[in-house]
């Protein structure tokens, strides 16, 4: 593999000798960089999980990670939120629940999740319903989230979600180091918001996961579009909850992996 070299020039006389060299930049301090933070969450007591995150948007962090295990249905079934140092406390208006459709093995990495809901195992689809998206109307959609990114002040390397809601015309981004982290701080606006996700088109900065398939699932997003591509688990997921996959988002030659009719490729 050819590597990528600059010339250097070196003054002899009055010659010059170019050198390849490669081309390297040398940093002298951290600044710019994500921050990565050890978050502990317990639910009415419980200890719950540790995630490791960057430190902003954090009530939305933690009701949207409340929601995606299926602590919590909606903002009623939160009683309060409270944060103390590096802990998050949340008290629920229930008690907790007694099952959840996927687990995640915090000890093993970010994709160490089990999709264990029943929807994984469905062989035919849901019925097609309105949620549909002109193509051109997609790319605009994509394109100024990135956009919007790109200008943002969020450090460099952390990953992002962005929102744009069909029916109200909300818009809406998160970033953190993880886009895991990144998707529930989206999924934990919606809700704190009390805006419904179901007309919704997700955009993800990295790879799709099928427990980011899952999250979106439980938020009634229908459209997920990533710049990246989606694991086979991810596809066989939304293939069964009815949810568009759009992969490589910013390149010439988009691909769409599940239920292509929620495009308009006409339009």
């Amino acid at each position: 593999m050819k590597r990528a070299v600059h010339p250097v020039a070196l003054p002899i006389g009055r010659r010059h000798l170019e050198l390849s060299e490669p081309g390297f930049h040398i940093s002298t301090g951290i600044s710019g960089l994500p921050v990565e933070s050890p978050l502990e969450i317990d639910v009415n007591g419980v200890p719950c999980a540790i995630l490791l995150c960057t430190p902003d948007a954090l009530e939305e962090l933690v009701v949207g990670w409340c929601f995606g295990q299926s602590y919590i249905e909606s903002i009623a079934d939160l009683a309060s939120v409270r944060f103390k140092g590096s802990r998050a406390s949340i008290m629920l208006n229930r008690s907790l629940p007694g099952g959840h459709d996927w687990r995640e093995q915090l000890a093993a990495g970010f994709d160490a999740s089990l999709v264990r809901s029943p929807i994984a195992r469905l062989s035919t689809p849901p019925q097609r319903d309105d949620v549909i998206v002109p193509a051109s109307q997609l790319i605009a959609m994509i394109d100024e989230i990135f956009d919007r990114f790109r200008q943002s002040d969020a450090p460099l390397g952390n990953h992002f979600t962005g929102l744009h809601d069909l029916g109200s015309d909300a818009r809406m981004s998160f970033h953190d180091f993880s886009r895991h982290n990144a998707t529930d701080k989206m999924i934990g606006w919606g809700v704190l918001t009390k805006l419904a996700l179901d007309r919704a088109v997700l955009v993800l900065s990295g790879r799709v996961s099928s427990d980011l398939v899952y999250k979106a699932m439980r938020a009634g997003i229908k459209i997920v579009a990533t710049r990246a591509l989606p694991s086979a688990q991810a596809v066989r997921l939304a293939q069964g909850a009815g949810i568009a996959i759009v992969a490589r988002a910013l390149d010439a030659e988009r691909t769409i992996y599940t239920h292509p009719w929620r495009i308009d490729r006409n339009r």
